[in-house]
């Protein structure tokens, strides 16, 4: 199927192709590739279906753009079965297609590769991995983690629907003195059923507990190193007690990511890489690369940028040297092109550091490193008041989903609103996250993100049930052979120029790591397809019209229905 929509979406830029060839017969300076890139879509559909911009080539020629564009514009020869008319505005070229060739080939194509439409083999061979979400275990799924799980989850799809191997990696904060306090109050405090029955709540818990009663007992700082210490030298019962806290973290986590439909490839940890990261450090050292300096060991960068630290005087390692060691293994394992770290902006610095050091030590990996910041989130609260748990705010998300579909009264028969509110509140998270560029901060609002109007995920998912329910109702099969002449409206061509564009959107938001440009594209399309139902009456229209629009409509509510589950939003067959 891969390989059939990327032929069929070869096929589709032969508009564009012929255009680009015609105009390469009366501009020979202009090589087929710089035209290519130059020929645009424009933003209005008054002003054609491409245009060339005659800026560039008249400052070589030392021509006016506008008599240029008059010159090209009756000297070119295009086939009028493509384009029929070529006409100069201003510096431009503007070409407008057979709208009925187009539409047919367009609707065709989207209809023959429904669920595979968009996909390419532009990463074929090639190895992503995506690091992202990263929480710390023995504690609660924070709504802080919610950013880089949805933007990292988003991105896998995205990269696999390109044709890379794609590995998603969950780097858990593992390792560390706070793991040695919680094996203390454990074993002071900790309670085995507790453990098997709320384990994340029943170690958080303790950890509050520890910290609260340092304030009355300062020994119980020294009693956590010491725990902390025989877990870094493979004290057997220290092991096995921070691996049945991992592991039960693990299976907590497991819960919240089935709940938003996240699957990782891979499990790492800090824990994996402490004895590696302390090699690679000597290595530098050895090598005269790493320097110490007050006790500490650091890598110089310049004067732009802050030392590298490495080793601090105690002689543990950090963030900066596990993450050389995991990388270091990362590309032994998998040979990877690019490493994504979906990580927050606050971060930026680190990554600029890891950057650097790559640059000194293997300047061909720090290309294929980098860090994909984000704004955070801000607003969210509670009827109970600020939240902190992800948990907390999925179970009122869908309290509140439940409320606003019994409000709007968009339900259909024999549905399961409760079901139906699961995925209205995890579609609404999702793509509020996803809405906007990605380095913004969120803004949270309840009567927003729950919306079935606006750019909201309900609204989306609405759209996408009202076109099933509509296509029930009409009753006709879509046949990707259907005659698409009765599609001579504005709004029946907008909505084929936008099923065109799809497959650019993915590429877009792949080479800008951009979910947001697929959320926009998906609205847009929405809003379009609204604008046809609203102002040409399919019930009861011509067998022929009906024919044509449930091609039409169909490929709409396909796209839809992949470009949501880009994004993570779960698409609703019935409301």
């Amino acid at each position: 199927m891969v390989r059939a929509a990327f032929s069929t979406i070869n096929k589709m830029i032969d508009f564009k192709q012929h255009v680009v060839e015609a105009l390469h017969k009366v501009c020979p300076s202009l090589t087929l590739e710089q035209l290519t890139v130059l020929v645009e879509v424009p933003p209005d559909a008054k002003m054609g279906d491409f245009a060339f911009p005659c800026f560039q080539l008249a400052k070589a020629e030392k021509k006016n753009p506008k008599q240029l564009a008059e010159d090209i514009s009756k000297a070119i020869s295009c086939d009028t079965k493509l384009v029929e008319r070529v006409a100069a505005t201003g510096p431009y070229v503007n070409f407008f297609l057979n709208r009925t060739a187009f539409m047919a080939q367009i609707l065709k194509t989207v209809a023959d590769n429904a669920g595979q439409y968009g996909h390419s083999k532009l990463g074929q061979g090639k190895t992503v991995i995506v690091e992202y979400s990263s929480p710390n275990i023995a504690k609660p799924f924070g709504v802080g983690h919610l950013r880089t799980t949805v933007i990292g989850a988003s991105l896998t799809r995205i990269y696999s629907a390109l044709g890379y191997k794609v590995v998603g990696i969950n780097y858990l904060g593992d390792w560390g003195t706070q793991f040695g306090k919680l094996m203390e109050a454990y074993s002071r405090w900790g309670d085995d059923a507790e453990l098997a029955k709320h384990p994340i709540q029943h170690l958080y818990n303790l950890y509050v507990r520890f910290h609260k009663e340092v304030e009355t007992d300062p020994t119980l700082e020294d009693k956590g190193r010491a725990w902390f210490q025989k877990l870094e030298s493979g004290d057997a019962a220290a092991v096995s007690q921070w691996t049945r806290f991992r592991e039960e973290s693990i299976r907590e986590f497991e819960r919240m990511y089935a709940e938003l439909g996240i699957h990782f490839d891979v499990y790492e940890g800090e824990s994996d890489y402490p004895k590696a990261a302390d090699a690679a450090v000597s290595d530098l050292v050895t090598r005269g690369v790493a320097i110490e300096s007050e006790g500490a060991i650091v890598v110089p960068l310049g004067d732009d940028m802050p030392p590298a630290l490495l080793r601090k005087q105690d002689g543990t390692t950090l963030y900066l040297s596990r993450d050389l060691a995991a990388i270091d293994a990362r590309k032994k394992k998998y040979h990877f092109d690019k490493i994504l770290y979906v990580v927050g902006s606050e971060q930026i610095l680190h990554f600029k550091q890891l950057k650097a050091l790559l640059e000194k030590e293997q300047p061909a990996w720090a290309a294929t490193v980098e860090h994909i910041p984000f704004g955070r989130i801000q607003g969210i609260s509670t009827r109970k008041g600020t939240l902190v748990f992800l948990e907390d705010l999925l179970s009122e998300t869908q309290e509140r989903a439940l409320e606003k579909i019994r409000e709007a009264k968009v339900l259909d028969v024999n549905v399961d609103e409760n079901e139906v509110a699961r995925k209205v509140g995890i579609g609404a998270i999702v793509f509020n996250d996803l809405r906007t560029r990605r380095v913004k901060d969120v803004e949270f609002s309840w009567d927003k993100v729950l919306s079935f109007e606006g750019e909201t995920g309900p609204y989306l998912q609405y759209a996408y049930a009202r076109i099933g329910r509509l296509m029930e109702k009409v009753g006709v099969k879509v046949d990707s052979k259907t005659d698409v002449t009765p599609l001579n409206q504005e709004e029946a061509w907008a909505i084929t120029r936008m099923l065109a564009n799809y497959p650019n959107v993915i590429r877009n938001a792949a080479e800008s790591n951009e979910p947001s440009f697929i959320s926009t594209y998906l609205t847009d399309l929405a809003s379009a397809f609204s604008s046809f139902y609203q102002n040409h009456r399919i019930l009861g229209a011509s067998p022929e019209f009906q024919k044509a629009a449930m091609l039409l409509v169909g490929n709409v509510r396909s796209v839809l229905h992949h470009g949501l589950t880009l994004l993570g939003v779960p698409p609703i067959e019935r409301m």
